[in-house]
């Protein structure tokens, strides 16, 4: 999965790009067995507003920013990285989780061998029930980014290391993600370009989320996660400490600032700053009344595409009624309310609202040092605890 985790872990630094529908985000992070990440540099750059969405448009629009930040990255002083880990938002990519079962009756043994004829049946499978997904953007061409066990049980329990054991029956469940190509191969054509380097690793912010949530929340085995970024809000449902299926809308921050501006009558930027002045309570009355209004009915249209979301993750069934969430934090508690609106306790079978987490960076600095000076990005903090996580895994693994 990830090619800079076979070398042992002694010291090593690794530039990450956290790539979103809005922004990108591009730090420089130590790691070394026993201690805390530590996160040396950091910057993030916002993409172009789009009015309307265009891929083509939208594709240029985050390369352009993504070298940006690589170019601040190469004059920032810092020493040079050893690897490149590039994490993406929504719409960037598609993911599923993908659930193998096998049973016999008699006792076989478990394989390496026969582990990977079934991961490569299941990735074939992916790719034929997601292909139209970026066919219909004019991206026929899709490459598969993850694909990472979450989960293993043998005749009913848990195991972390199943080969060679016996088993009658085995349950598998599979993380797979995938990307269009053009996508993967010209982010890593930009790495090349300006440090030289090749070894650049692709993931997804679902899965880099829920691990972290995982290790953090360790008692937290069912829970929501959502991560609203500028275009999009993935819901990703857990239950059982496996990720069992992430759904989308297109209405994350930008609809809010959409929304503003036609209602305003302005610019997508004027439209952003009178969101800030109205957040901190320097709005004119006139203007605070409009944005009131405004936003009242941006929660109404919002919260039913919530609603029908989380309807296509229940399936009639009641949802863990913890959320977690990422989003930028000048929306974080619009959005928050949103989710604490009391019509959706139907949904968690409780009758009461969601209990709502914000991933800020006060939740998150415990698990990492920030050098001085370096900005507090609660994205980059949760991608920095999931590498350190696994480089850590794979440490152990090599040693034993």
């Amino acid at each position: 999965m990830f090619p800079f985790l076979k070398k042992a872990h002694k010291k090593t630094t690794i530039a990450v790009f956290d790539i979103g529908s809005a922004s990108v985000g591009g730090a420089l992070i130590a790691f070394e067995s026993g201690k805390k990440p530590k996160i040396l540099w950091s910057t993030r750059e916002s993409m172009v507003f789009q009015s309307d969405l265009n891929f083509g448009r939208f594709l240029s629009s985050m390369l352009e920013t993504f070298e940006k930040v690589l170019e601040s990255l190469q004059k920032s002083g810092t020493e040079h990285p050893d690897d490149y880990l590039c994490v993406f938002s929504s719409p960037w990519y598609a993911s599923q989780t993908r659930v193998v079962k096998m049973k016999r009756d008699k006792e076989f043994n478990v394989s390496k061998k026969g582990i990977d004829e079934l991961i490569k049946k299941e990735i074939e499978n992916f790719k034929l029930s997601h292909i139209e997904k970026y066919t219909r953007v004019g991206e026929e061409e899709v490459e598969i980014m993850e694909i990472r066990t979450i989960q293993m049980k043998l005749n009913g329990y848990t195991t972390d290391n199943p080969y060679g054991m016996p088993a009658k029956s085995l349950e598998m469940s599979l993380y797979i993600s995938m990307a269009p190509d053009r996508v993967l191969k010209s982010v890593k054509a930009r790495i090349i370009k300006v440090f030289g380097d090749k070894n650049v690793t692709f993931g997804s912010f679902s899965l880099v989320a829920f691990s972290t949530i995982r290790d953090v929340f360790s008692h937290r085995k069912d829970f929501l996660f959502m991560d609203i970024s500028g275009e999009v809000t993935d819901i990703s449902l857990v239950k059982g400490d496996v990720l069992l299926e992430t759904v989308s809308f297109p209405h994350g921050k930008n609809f809010l600032v959409r929304r503003v501006a036609s209602g305003l009558n302005t610019v997508s930027e004027e439209a952003e700053s009178l969101l800030t002045l109205y957040r901190e309570g320097r709005s004119s009355d006139v203007v605070k009344g409009k944005i009131d209004k405004i936003l009242i009915e941006a929660r109404t249209q919002w919260l039913q595409f919530f609603r029908e979301a989380l309807g296509s993750l229940s399936n009639d069934l009641s949802l863990p009624n913890m959320i977690f969430f990422t989003s930028d934090v000048d929306v974080s508690s619009w959005f928050r309310e949103c989710m604490r609106s009391g019509d959706l306790g139907d949904f968690t079978g409780m009758g009461e609202p969601f209990e709502v987490v914000f991933l800020d960076s006060e939740t998150m600095e415990n698990f990492s040092i920030l050098s001085p000076q370096v900005p507090r990005d609660p994205f980059i903090m949760i991608e920095a605890l999931f590498a350190d996580r696994i480089i850590e895994e794979r440490h152990i693994t090599r040693a034993s």
